[in-house]
């Protein structure tokens, strides 16, 4: 389940819900583009105008200065016009150094990091996913490569080489630095595993090498990310430092091979600063980019490193300002039957309140003012639903590829045939389901199937809120469990906002933030889920948590007067 959630402003306790309970979660004011890309991080953007500019110095520069082995320039010439970053002991000119080393460095770190990776992979992700005798021997290779000093290793190898191009000073590197990767991934795999939807994909008879990709890669991006930005930079600094004994690459300018340079020329002796200086601030520039970098992706992608709108807030006095991330709000809100008596639930009549549509553009929408054409504008457009019964919900005879269309056909008029197709297919595989299935009618496909169709369909106009209503009923604990986690991934990814209506507290516990308690048409309690999970107030709240039974405790009684099962909510 998701560790980030999206608590939906409600400002005061409507009575729109039937008896049960509602989870309420929103959707920040950003686009999709916003949640997948950390564009908007400070870190991320400083870093990346870091990393770039280096980058374009390695591949411009060079082109505007002059042969970086010339020594027809004067020796130890300082700083002018003439040599922007002065000269060398033999005349060579430095800022020409300087860029083609540029080129040097960052191949050997690209390429130094990609073969750690690969590797990493192959002893850390495929161990851990494999178990048994195939993860001991590959984590005793992992082990001993541990063991081994990696530093050290490289200079008796590079020291046996008399030649060395900078395409095997990056291998050595990239061989030598693999283990400690490889050994936490193993450690990050072997407890994905476990998870109950590994289980069930490895039950419905995926393969293993999908799993992996699909399930379990997916959970080590933000590891992997910073395994790789850590390689890169552990291979520019290794080979800076053998090129300062002397064991870097002998036949190509790198940043660690002006340093030796200036080291042997004795230029802080001689007070040539600007020999040893820019190589040093450039190792410096480039490593702090990536750094900034990888942190920004990690915020991103780490729901744990996410900062978490707050639940609590509320709009300001009296003067109607609202959250910058509320997506709705709902205020006084009465719906009745036109009976007599009044019978006060939904669907029928709205008597009282107020529900407002915040819209990605700043705009504010009357949901209660719209007429009919302006409602079905509005509908699936801004706010979809996913209903209780899929099997119900979708035409027996009509295909899925058809009724996924309709969508488009009225909310997207415009739409060419080839963009729809693209469209849906993009969509099934957004909830897991295989493209080819477009063609299918609804009573060939599985509960569990018809439902991610019916999340696919919810999903087609990009809404800002979902409403599910018991998304689960009559689907078996497994599919249910990848039904949710499905919601939540996507939640995560897409940035919508989710209203959720169910009886199964405990389940709702876990993957909202702020849950409200409903009986007889009315909100009974309200609070964040932890609130309502360790202290749950009303007498209505208690009976549902008791009603779920501990696995290892004595089983809770709903009827219980005020009974509580405190095995289940402590």
């Amino acid at each position: 389940m998701s560790d980030t959630k999206n608590p939906l402003l409600v400002e005061e306790p409507p009575t729109v819900a039937p008896e049960g309970t509602v989870a309420l979660a929103t959707q920040r004011q950003e686009r999709r583009r916003r949640r997948i890309l950390p564009r908007t991080s400070p870190k991320f953007i400083v870093g990346s105008v870091l990393v770039l500019a280096i980058v374009l110095f390695a591949i411009i520069a060079p082109f505007f200065t002059q042969n970086p082995r010339s020594t027809d320039n004067p020796a130890l010439a300082a700083p002018s016009a003439e040599h922007w970053l002065g000269t060398t002991k033999l005349g060579n000119d430095v800022f020409a150094q300087l860029a083609v080393g540029a080129q040097g460095s960052l191949l050997i770190g690209v390429t130094a990091g990609g073969i750690a990776i690969v590797l990493s992979l192959l002893f850390g992700v495929l161990a851990g996913y494999l178990g048994g005798w195939r993860e001991d021997v590959l984590a005793l290779l992992t082990n001993v490569m541990i063991v081994i000093p990696g530093l050290p290793l490289v200079m008796v190898i590079a020291s046996f080489v008399p030649q060395r191009s900078w395409q095997l000073v990056a291998f050595v590197l990239g061989i030598t630095s693999w283990a400690g990767a490889a050994y936490v991934l193993r450690l990050q795999t072997r407890s994905l595993r476990t998870r109950d939807y590994v289980y069930a994909s490895k039950v419905a008879g995926e393969k293993s090498l999908r799993v992996i990709l699909v399930e379990i890669m997916p959970n080590l991006l933000p590891l992997l990310t910073a395994q790789f930005l850590f390689a890169i930079i552990f291979a520019i600094l290794g080979e800076a430092g053998l090129s300062y004994l002397g064991l870097g690459p002998n036949s190509s300018i790198t940043w660690g091979s002006i340093l030796n340079d200036a080291q042997s020329g004795q230029a802080l002796g001689r007070g040539a600063w600007w020999w040893f200086v820019p190589p040093g601030i450039m190792i410096a520039i480039l490593g702090a980019g990536l750094a900034l970098i990888n942190f920004a992706i990690d915020e991103v992608i780490n729901p744990k490193l996410r900062n978490a709108p707050d639940a609590a807030r509320r709009r300001e006095g009296e003067g109607g300002h609202r959250m910058s991330d509320a997506v709705l709000t709902a205020r006084n809100v009465s719906i009745e039957y036109e009976v007599d008596p009044p019978v006060k639930a939904a669907p029928a009549l709205m008597t009282d309140g107020e529900i407002v549509f915040h819209d990605r553009d700043g705009h504010d929408i009357d949901v209660v003012g719209l007429d009919g054409d302006g409602l079905r504008a509005f509908r699936w457009d801004k706010i979809s639903m996913v209903f209780q019964g899929a099997m119900n919900s979708l035409n027996p005879v009509i295909s899925v590829r058809a009724q996924i269309f309709d969508i488009f056909d009225t909310h997207r008029p415009g739409m060419s045939k080839k963009a729809k197709q693209e469209r849906a297919e993009e969509l099934l595989t957004l909830v897991g389901v295989d493209p080819g299935r477009l063609t299918s009618f609804p009573h060939e496909l599985s509960g569990g199937m018809r439902q991610r169709m019916m999340i696919a369909m919810a999903l087609a106009l990009d809404p800002q809120v979902m409403i599910m209503d018991e998304p689960t009923t009559a689907l078996d604990v497994v599919v249910q469990r990848g039904i949710i986690r499905e919601i939540m991934r996507l939640r995560e990814k897409l940035g919508f906002a989710v209203i959720f209506i169910t009886h199964d507290l405990p389940m709702l516990i876990e993957i909202s933030d702020r849950i409200a308690v409903m009986l007889q048409g009315r909100i009974v309690e309200q609070g964040t889920a932890a609130e309502i999970y360790r202290n749950p107030q009303h007498e209505y709240t208690q009976r549902l948590l008791s009603s779920f039974p501990s696995l290892t405790g004595e089983r809770g009684d709903f009827v219980r007067s005020g009974g509580v099962n405190q095995e289940v909510i402590r």
